[in-house]
């Protein structure tokens, strides 16, 4: 969606109240103002699909994931803990594009210093980009030292409703961190062929159980 300069005449009074909400939801005048206005013709903008995006993936992960409030129309993190050495957290950052596909795209990291928890951690991300792109093709995955960002591209499908994509997401979201967390409750335990079969099982019970993936 394209913005333009317009010149308005508006009652200093007004813009006064339109500067104090921009100012406690931590926003500019003019998307306080096109916000209204969007809102009067019934138009969503960009902005306004991705604020129903959000409260919809926070009213459904909120009793097991700790919000995490941005000051951007469209970033989104949640935390989750994880039951380790030195009790790590895993956050979860969602950021999401104007464009109908790919939707936006998913940064997971964690703050550890702990080396051997870090190798862990590509690790598992390299075993889980591997399982999806047997079942789903290549997914377009970036790993790093202490984080994996993945791109999240609706399959079979070029556009949904917002709740169909926070149900997405937040499906995607619940089963990757149940396989993290699966991942490390059983690193020391078990063989790596029992640990690999554990986290595909995850992984396949996320598709069948879910009719749009991303």
């Amino acid at each position: 969606m394209t913005k333009s300069i317009y010149s308005m005449c508006l009652s200093d009074e007004v813009i006064a109240e339109i500067d104090k909400i921009a100012y406690n939801m931590g926003t500019s005048r003019s998307n306080i103002v096109d916000r209204i206005l969007a809102d009067f013709v019934s138009y969503q903008t960009p902005q306004m699909r991705s604020r129903e995006v959000f409260a919809n993936i926070e009213a459904m992960l909120s009793n097991a994931f700790q919000v995490l409030f941005e000051p951007s129309d469209t970033m989104f993190s949640l935390r989750s803990m994880l039951s380790y050495k030195y009790n790590p957290s895993v956050r979860y950052s969602l950021e999401l594009f104007r464009s109908k596909n790919p939707i936006g795209k998913l940064k997971i990291s964690v703050r550890s210093r702990n080396t051997a928890f870090i190798l862990y951690f590509l690790r598992f991300f390299k075993l889980w980009s591997s399982i999806e792109a047997a079942y789903l093709g290549e997914r377009q995955f970036e790993i790093e030292d202490g984080k994996c960002t993945r791109l999240l591209v609706l399959q079979n499908c070029e556009e949904a409703s917002t709740e169909a994509i926070a149900q997405a997401i937040a499906a995607y979201i619940k089963a990757l961190d149940y396989a993290i967390k699966a991942y490390f409750e059983m690193i020391d335990e078990v063989s790596q062929p029992a640990l690999v079969e554990k986290i595909k099982a995850i992984y396949f019970d996320y598709v069948k159980n879910n009719r749009l993936l991303v």
